[in-house]
């Protein structure tokens, strides 16, 4: 989506916390929405909409200066259309019948069930760009409102890949509404993804599509889209009895690749599907085919012929994970190799098991371990966090291996310097955080400061400080506001500006939280007791 053509948002509440979590409920969305901005209380959250006239407006009903329905109704004066979504901790039926006379799309109690409410922060994103299609014709160019239309459809067939849309009717009525070429019966996905997964492509995808993809597949109803970083797919509507006639089409769009593009690319096939709002799980089934790319094959087309449905021999309870939790704790570099190496040998039951038992059972490993080191070490350090998709992007089988080894060597380095150096690491960390007490202070630059990785750094300071790093931090910007409190020789305006806050409101209250009372009600408290 082009820069001017962004869903843009803001967010107002009086509540630092909540305007925090928020923001994170929209990075966390997916959504494609450009905030402009927040505001702390009603003016502010006014002036930013004449300012800025964002198309989406979460906004508190509570706030000072003017309350969020007063903002609303001055907005709709103004003759502004931006969506608002109402947040209040009220539970007054007359607030909801004053946000609807305004045109307000939605009314959420704190605290708020999230995932309803990104529910309907989807439903809003999806309402702009209805209305923009609607009006384009006489507002932007038509080369503007194709990008536009072209945005929409990317997004809705994303949602499909996502599960996010299982209603027939919903599937339909977006299929009329962004001229889909495809219909609701039986579907497949389809996955092109650089061979090399490493690779850095400077490649016009939109191109490969039209001029190379396109001429191959244009006698079936489908679409074709860029999906992620490097995936191309394809949902095509397909019956039983096409597959031979579809593997034909796919090798001939990765032939035409390679000798158009010079690229090489691998393709994976997903199960067929009775309806198109339930493709998700074809596409859920090509990821699982995709994945055995890591054993190295000749194979340039997965499909779920390749998907080994044998049940293992090991299981989570056959793992004795007490014997690498020795050899970590006794910094065993070899033991620790040979007991990953026959480990890992031992979860090959088949030439190809599923990827996916690989890496749960790595996972199951890691969590033994993890246990009998916590009993046995009276100081143990947790593991980083690490998910499915750490494991899902190395290529190979031997570079799974080497994950794995490296993983307990790494831990076990990790854990010897705990209990050797451990003062040495906290002084340097605690003496940057007061030597920074008028910053926002990032565990990424004290963990650089100090040769640890961010992950275990945070870790490691619960650790060996008895207190989490976030909080460490508030405790010593507390402490060393009072000291300025009490010498009273700065506004309050000023003491929080000094400990890196941007407005005295915000200080005050995490002041209050931490101290239990105010930073005036502290100041008078403090006179009394240094009176003569």
């Amino acid at each position: 989506m082009n820069e001017h053509m962004d869903v843009t948002l803001m967010i107002a509440d009086d509540e630092s916390f909540i305007l925090r979590g928020l923001k994170e409920i929209v990075s966390d969305s997916d959504l494609p929405l450009k905030l402009i901005g927040t505001a702390g209380n009603g003016m502010d959250a006014f002036a930013l909409l004449l300012s800025s006239s964002p198309d989406i407006a979460i906004m508190d009903i509570r706030m000072p200066g003017m309350d969020g329905l007063e903002v609303i109704r001055r907005a709709r004066d103004a003759g502004l259309t931006t969506h608002f979504l109402i947040l209040s901790g009220y539970n007054d039926f007359s607030y909801a019948q004053e946000a609807i006379r305004y045109n307000v799309h939605g009314y959420f109690l704190k605290p708020l069930n999230i995932p309803e409410f990104r529910q309907a922060l989807s439903a809003e994103y999806q309402d702009v760009l209805a209305t923009r299609a609607k009006s384009a014709s006489d507002t932007i160019s038509t080369d503007e409102l194709s990008s536009l239309m072209e945005s929409s459809r990317s997004y809705f067939l994303a949602q499909l890949l996502q599960g996010e849309i299982s209603s027939a009717d919903v599937t339909n009525a977006r299929l009329n509404f962004l001229h889909i070429n495809l219909g609701p019966d039986s579907s497949v996905a389809v996955i092109l993804t650089p061979e090399n997964s490493d690779s850095d492509f400077e490649t016009d995808f939109a191109s490969i599509i039209t001029h190379t993809i396109h001429p191959v597949l244009k006698t079936f109803f489908y679409e074709a889209f860029l999906y992620q970083e490097q995936q191309i797919v394809c949902i095509i509507n397909l019956s039983a009895g096409n597959e031979d006639l579809l593997l034909a089409r796919i090798k001939a769009c990765l032939t035409g690749l390679r000798k158009k593009n010079g690229l090489s690319f691998l393709a994976a096939v997903g199960t067929i599907v009775p309806e198109l709002c339930q493709c998700s799980a074809s596409y859920q089934a090509a990821l699982s085919a995709l994945s055995y790319r890591i054993y190295g094959t000749d194979t340039k087309i997965f499909d779920s012929g390749i998907i080994c449905h044998q049940l293992p021999q090991e299981s989570p309870r056959s793992i004795d994970s007490a014997p690498l939790a020795d050899a970590i704790l006794n910094g065993d570099t070899t033991r620790i190799k040979d007991y990953c190496s026959a480990f890992f040998d031992s979860l090959f039951f088949v030439r190809m098991p599923p990827p996916n038992y690989i890496f749960g059972m790595f996972l199951f490993l890691i969590s033994n371990v993890q246990k009998d080191i916590a009993i046995k070490s009276s100081h143990p350090v947790s593991f980083p966090e690490f998910t499915f998709d750490d494991l899902n992007i190395l290529p190979s089988v031997s570079e799974l291996k080497d994950w794995l080894i490296d993983f307990f060597l790494n831990y076990s380095e990790l854990l010897t310097a705990s209990h050797n150096g451990h003062d040495q690491i906290i002084r340097q960390a605690k003496e940057y955080i007061r030597s920074h007490l008028d910053c926002n202070i990032k565990a990424k630059d004290v963990a650089a400061l100090v040769g640890l990785s961010e992950a275990y750094f945070t870790i490691y300071f619960k650790n060996h400080s008895g207190v989490n790093f976030r909080d460490y931090i508030l405790s010593e910007k507390m402490e060393y506001a009072k000291s300025l409190i009490c010498a009273q020789n700065c506004s309050i305006t000023e003491i929080a500006y000094q400990i890196g806050y941007q407005d005295y409101r915000s200080f005050s209250r995490a002041f209050k939280n931490t101290v239990g009372m105010s930073p005036s009600e502290y100041l008078n408290a403090a006179s009394k007791n240094t009176s003569p």
